[in-house]
């Protein structure tokens, strides 16, 4: 029987979109001295005029954002609460200094995995997909 308890969340994902902040190009630092202020082991691995990209390594954090959307992922999360506190903070930053007023798209991914051996993969196939033509487990 196959039970979620099994499962590994190997990486979690927060996206949000907007219409095309055009304070991005004059706000983006105010964004990025916050974070940094908040949580100081971020690392700024580029900036440029179209986007910032910055990792916190110790946490498998990395953040991604531009004047259209922004997205942080997260490997391995030990705790998802120091998750949920960046992505909420990185957010009403980003309402706050890029005067983004909706959102067009908020989604938050998870990504869990079952590592087994190929006879338990066989018999999981079965389980999970029923009856039918051969399905492709990986």
């Amino acid at each position: 029987m196959l039970s979620l308890d099994e499962f590994t969340l190997e990486r979690i994902t927060f996206e949000v979109r907007y219409e095309t902040a055009f304070l991005f190009w004059d706000n983006s630092g105010k964004v990025l001295a916050d974070m940094a202020r908040d949580y100081p082991k971020i690392h700024v691995t580029n900036a440029t005029i179209s986007s910032v990209l910055c990792d916190w390594m110790d946490e498998g954090l990395a953040l991604n954002f531009d004047s259209a959307k922004a997205y942080v992922t997260q490997d391995y999360p030990s705790k998802l609460s120091l998750f949920y506190e960046f992505t909420t903070r990185l957010t009403n930053l980003i309402q706050n200094y890029l005067k983004v007023q909706n959102f067009t798209r908020v989604g938050c991914r998870h990504v869990h995995s079952l590592r087994t051996n190929s006879s338990r993969r066989q018999a999981l196939s079965c389980e999970i997909l029923g009856p039918g033509p051969p399905k492709r487990i990986v």
